[in-house]
């Protein structure tokens, strides 16, 4: 039970920061120059990964991972993972720099397969699980990955892609080896035992991992983040969770129990991945998740695991509030409901701690570019302006907003929103002209539109890049409208997003037919569904006969068909 703790003010989480980044302290800042530019980071932390891996010892046979009736301490995690790393060293000849990829539902399994690739030297790349095998021939292309890791479902998928046929397959969540693995996880690890990493020269520069975004021009784009960039963004973020305790428990206090975090959210997102995942691994807290959404189950599991943190998407926030509203089990143990990747009703902030007694939420705004780092914003600082995305999150964070030409603008003036921090990404992989677009003098230009008040909150007003936003997932109309284009029948299209009070937006399309032609609306669903993931297939599609508008530039005009079809 929480009931005793106080609900530290925003205020008291500020101090609690400034005591705990002063000289000497354990989150200590300093400035360092990375490439030429300066940043505050934090002057004592671990070199790489593999170092920051190691962690976990100090939290012994505390438990880690959980999954149903699956358990893994601390020292479980570790030693396990330190066997896949070697596996893929002396069995699979991975080298440093080499990418590895997984392609695979939540599990514990893929924890520790990431823990073990990133430890080796290896760079990790995250496949969408929701990716159809278009999409996962243009990650392999893009990356050509060595080995991938992947479960039953995403095995099938790769089943006879050419693609792949130059790719070793080690199996998750199985029992024995089918087409095309060749192994599986249990061949590699034996629960229990006793293992140390590799030792591998691993250096703060060298490349760790390569997230995918979906942008404006098409193709998702691989954010590329270094080992010093990541270890960074996971010590930032346990700065703030270890201000929160500090503000509610005293510079000595402990908490009545073992913190712990539901995480419902893929790990292929960086809010999964470092927030509900890493970030844990550094604060000895336990992850405890779910491999698909079942409100119900979430529910159950924040009793019978003493969840403290419940971290997700804006529309998963709504599905517990709403659900926690009728609920038998005791929820008394959560303290905090992270949400990001989509706006939060602003009505809701204040509903959060009547509907869950001693819960509040906190909002954050990074992207996968920035690690996850960004602005948040919690207590009673959200009551006060729910509609802001938060401060930029001390210590390394600095956000400001710049006009067209570059040029600083004052705080209440609406410009593009700048993040620079020691945690950004180096840049996308294989695109050095995107790269130099979105990323200038430590910056990351975000293509979101928005201000900033007098008092450093961040106020989102709309996007810059031709971009939408479903359920904290980002989709490319260009990628969608690519697709359609290659139906017979379609002669012009154009994909946007619409308002959803659940999802933030939702995918519509409005296409014109061939002279003649008639589009089954089913059928279409069908077509796209086939060459792209679930949740980029339009949602709404409306048909016109007439030339859809263009704005003097002979560009479809998004923001006049938002406007007609908004409303029918």
């Amino acid at each position: 039970m929480t009931e005793g703790l106080p609900i530290p003010k925003s205020a008291e989480i500020e101090a609690a920061f400034e005591a705990l980044t002063a000289p000497g302290m354990p989150f200590e800042v300093i400035t360092k120059t990375v490439d030429g530019v300066e940043y505050q980071g934090i002057a004592r932390q671990p070199a790489n990964m593999a170092q920051l891996f190691m962690l976990c010892l100090q939290y012994g046979e505390a438990d880690f991972l959980v999954l149903g009736d699956q358990r893994y301490s601390f020292a479980e995690t570790y030693s396990a993972a330190a066997m896949i790393a070697h596996a893929l060293i002396d069995r699979y000849k991975i080298k440093k720099g080499d990418r590895v990829g997984i392609a695979a539902k939540n599990s514990i399994e893929w924890l520790i397969a990431a823990m073990a690739v990133m430890a080796s030297g290896a760079i990790l790349v995250p496949f969408n699980a929701w990716w159809r095998r278009p999409e996962l021939a243009y990650g392999i292309k893009d990356t050509q990955p060595d080995v991938i890791f992947a479960d039953a479902s995403r095995l099938a998928r790769f089943e006879g892609l050419p693609e792949a046929a130059r790719i070793t397959f080690i199996g998750l969540e199985m029992k024995e080896a089918r087409s095309p693995a060749e192994a599986v996880f249990g061949d590699l690890v034996e629960k229990g035992v006793p293992t140390a990493m590799p030792a591998v020269e691993i250096e703060r520069r060298d490349d760790v991992l390569i997230l995918y975004t979906s942008g404006s021009t098409g193709h998702p784009k691989g954010a590329v983040s270094t080992h010093g960039s990541l270890v960074s963004a996971i010590m930032a973020l346990a700065a703030f969770a270890a201000a929160v305790k500090r503000a509610m428990v005293g510079p000595n206090g402990e908490m009545p129990r073992q913190p712990a975090a539901l995480v419902a959210g893929p790990f292929f997102h960086v809010a999964a991945l470092h927030v509900g995942f890493l970030m844990s691994l550094v604060i000895g807290r336990r992850v405890v998740m779910v491999d698909k959404w079942d409100v119900e189950e979430v529910l159950r599991l924040i009793e019978v695991e003493a969840i403290t943190n419940c971290g997700g998407v804006a529309a998963m926030t709504l599905d517990v509030l709403e659900a926690a509203r009728s609920t038998p089990y005791d929820l008394s143990t959560l303290m905090d409901m992270t949400t990001g990747g989509a706006p939060f009703p602003p009505g809701m902030v204040g509903e959060v701690p009547k509907i869950i007694s001693g819960a509040r939420v906190t909002g954050i705004y990074g992207l996968t570019e920035t690690n996850a780092l960004g602005a948040v914003i919690t207590r009673d600082a959200y009551l006060e302006r729910p509609a802001s995305v938060g401060k930029a999150l001390p210590p390394t964070v600095e956000i400001k907003i710049v006009d067209e030409k570059g040029k600083d603008l004052p705080n209440g003036e609406n410009g593009e929103i700048l993040i620079k921090t020691i945690a950004n990404a180096r840049g996308y992989w294989n695109q050095p002209d995107d790269s130099a677009k979105a990323f200038r003098d430590g910056w990351h230009l975000t293509g979101d539109l928005g201000y900033l008040d007098e008092e450093g909150y961040v106020f989102i007003a709309d996007r810059k890049k031709d971009i939408i936003i479903r359920g904290g997932e980002n989709i490319s109309p260009a990628e969608i409208e690519g697709v359609l284009y290659h139906h017979p029948d379609i002669a012009e299209a154009a994909v946007f997003g619409l308002p959803d009070e659940r999802l933030g937006e939702i995918v519509a399309a409005v296409i014109r037919p061939h002279h003649g032609k008639t589009i089954n609306e089913q059928a279409l669903g069908d077509f796209v569904g086939q060459r792209l993931a679930y949740f980029k297939v339009p949602a709404r599609l409306f048909e016109t006969l007439e030339p859809l508008p263009r704005t003097a530039t002979l560009k479809v005009d998004k923001p006049r068909l938002r406007q007609i079809y908004k409303d029918k």
